[in-house]
């Protein structure tokens, strides 16, 4: 089935394009409210979605770097996990700073209540406004 960009829908288009979503969730074995998550362990589980826990920090950097260097960081979660969540950890930055232009983000270690990592810079000068945004997912822990 194509749907063309302005074409209008018909209620049999809609009911096309719900089969199309409901047969390939079929075929995949799990419901679409699902979620897989992999591990550092390198398995998969699936878990229900609404059962995961999601939480977001951004951690400052501020800071004047006088030589091209590593800025490090670790961050608590506000809860912990069952197992070491699934991580994302990128760089945000408001100003107008050529410092920041090349630079690598590294995740050191995640455990189920931190995580922590670096930042390495290829140039030295002012990081100001300059943070990490991360972004954990997992199941929570009992509480």
């Amino acid at each position: 089935m194509t749907i063309i960009a302005g074409q209008p829908l018909d209620i049999q288009t809609i009911i096309d394009t719900v089969n199309t979503v409901n047969g390939l969730v079929s075929r995949q074995g799990k419901e679409a409210t699902d979620s897989s998550v992999t591990g550092q362990d390198k398995v998969t589980n699936t878990y229900s979605t609404t059962s995961l826990s999601i939480q977001a920090a951004n951690v400052s950097l501020d800071k004047v770097e006088a030589t091209a260097d590593i800025v490090t960081f670790s961050h608590s979660f506000a809860i912990a996990y069952q197992k070491p969540p699934v991580v994302t950890a990128t760089l945000f930055h408001t100003a107008n700073s050529s410092v920041v232009q090349d630079h690598a983000v590294v995740i050191t270690n995640t455990t189920t209540q931190n995580v922590s990592g670096y930042v390495k810079f290829q140039a030295s000068g002012s990081i100001a406004n300059t943070s990490v945004n991360i972004i954990a997912i997992g199941v929570p822990g009992a509480v």
